[in-house]
C-alpha cells in the first residue's frame, strides 16, 4: 500500500494538530504525530482491507485522527475495542465499492 505524499502528510499533520487543539510549535511533537499518522494509515488500511482516502473529511480521516489521539494518550490498546464497529463498517463499504468496480469493468468488457 502506498505511503502518504509529502503534501498529504503536511495537510493531515496540520488538520490533526487542529483536531487535538495543539496550537504551539513543537518539532518533536510534530515528528511523533507524523509517525502516528503513518502507523495509523497502515493499521486502518489493513483492518479495512483496502487503501483509504484520508484527504477528505469522511470516516477514514476521522478514524485516523482518533487513532492518533489514542496513540498520543498512550491508550492504543483501547482503539480496536472502541472503534471496531466503525472499522468493520468501513471494511464492508470498501468491499462493496471494489465489487461494484469489478462488476462495472466486467460489463464494459462484454
Amino acid at each position: 500500500m502506498a505511503e502518504f505524499t509529502v503534501e498529504e502528510l503536511t495537510a493531515l499533520l496540520a488538520a490533526v494538530r487542529i483536531e487535538l487543539d495543539i496550537s504551539w510549535e513543537d518539532e518533536s511533537l510534530d515528528s511523533k504525530l507524523t509517525r502516528f499518522l503513518k502507523s495509523g494509515k497502515i493499521y486502518i488500511d489493513n483492518k479495512t482491507g483496502a487503501e483509504q482516502d484520508y484527504t477528505v473529511e469522511e470516516e477514514a480521516q476521522s478514524l485516523l485522527f482518533n487513532y492518533v489521539r489514542y496513540c498520543r494518550s498512550g491508550a492504543l490498546e483501547m482503539f480496536w475495542p472502541n472503534y471496531r464497529h466503525e472499522l468493520m463498517a468501513l471494511r464492508l463499504e470498501s468491499g462493496v465499492t471494489a465489487y461494484e468496480a469489478e462488476e462495472s469493468a466486467e460489463e464494459s468488457d462484454v
